[in-house]
């Protein structure tokens, strides 16, 4: 039986490289306890010792290392990045009737247990976003604004439970960008709630539009999550996207920490990201991976967090 290192859950059968359940990876061949074998040389998980390798040294990977999920017309994917010891970031994405949801978090490295503050923010941001969308009239701006405020706020709750560390760096803290694809007769509409300087991102052939502000000043956030966080309203931006047939299958909602819009820091350098990583009608979970892959290959100077929602019809 093999069983997951990291978190302990069986894994789906004896040949998985991957946990389902925490998306560690589970390495090629299976040492004697049944945990992954060592990335580099190959060793039995017998020989792997606090994160370890005991044959040849390397240090293996964590088990939020690269995670990514797929769900139908939505996908996400995180990376540490090639400068960071821990990744700090988190996503949460979901599906709704009338569309689909994505919410992305990016942890403040300087603050205690920022990457627990992430995941719990994302989580529940995108638990009451589904919950409040079930059933809600797609046409009513300010239901749906009520919906993602209410959705930040659970995110803000989540985030200043984690625990305090009295004499640390800090309360955790992270940013959020959350945000919603919905269909509506003609088209689309998407809603985007923010605080911090993650960024949502309307693409299609003809433009990008950068649908969200950052919360920052003199090249520091001013807007956060956490215990120590004030004023918790996001900032809500509704848009609608009228149905364009001629460009089906290549329209994004696109939703990213700055891990990776720093290597494409203006609207037009992310369209000809996109484009460039797009190539023919590539799905949500490729084009989440490509970008990612962008932004390591280019520097990984910080955790990258990468959120696409297709909108397709």
């Amino acid at each position: 039986m093999l069983v997951c290192p990291a978190c302990g859950e069986e894994a789906a059968s004896d040949q998985a490289t991957w946990c389902e359940a925490c998306g560690a990876d589970l390495g090629g061949s299976v040492g004697a306890v049944g945990g992954p074998s060592c990335v580099e040389c190959g060793a039995s998980s017998d020989l792997i010792m606090d994160g370890f390798c005991g044959q040849c040294g390397r240090k293996q990977p964590g088990p939020r290392d690269h995670l990514a999920e797929a769900l139908d017309g939505v996908a996400a994917v995180t990376d540490k990045g090639l400068r960071h010891h821990h990744n700090e970031d988190a996503f949460a994405i979901g599906v709704v009737e009338q569309g689909w949801v994505a919410v992305v978090c990016d942890g403040v490295s300087s603050t205690d247990h920022s990457d627990d503050a992430s995941q719990g923010a994302a989580d529940a941001a995108r638990d009451r976003l589904v919950g409040d969308l079930a059933g809600i009239d797609v046409g009513d701006a300010a239901s749906l604004e009520a919906a993602m405020v209410a959705a930040v706020d659970a995110a803000q709750a989540a985030a200043a439970r984690v625990e305090y560390v009295e004499d640390g760096r800090g309360p955790a803290s992270t940013t959020i960008v959350s945000a919603a694809l919905l269909q509506t007769t003609d088209g689309f509409r998407s809603v985007v709630g923010w605080l911090g300087d993650s960024r949502a991102y309307w693409v299609d052939a003809d433009e990008t539009v950068q649908l969200t502000v950052d919360d920052e000043i003199d090249g520091s956030i001013s807007r956060w999550l956490g215990r120590d966080a004030g004023d918790v309203t996001p900032s809500v931006h509704i848009a609608d996207h009228p149905a364009n047939r001629a460009e089906r299958g290549r329209r994004h909602l696109l939703v990213c920490t700055d891990g990776l819009w720093r290597y494409a820091d203006t609207t037009d350098a992310m369209e000809q990201l996109v484009a460039d990583s797009a190539g023919e009608n590539v799905d949500p979970a490729g084009l989440a991976e490509s970008l990612v892959d962008h932004a390591v290959e280019a520097g990984g100077h910080d955790n990258v967090t990468v959120a696409v929602i297709a909108a397709a019809r």
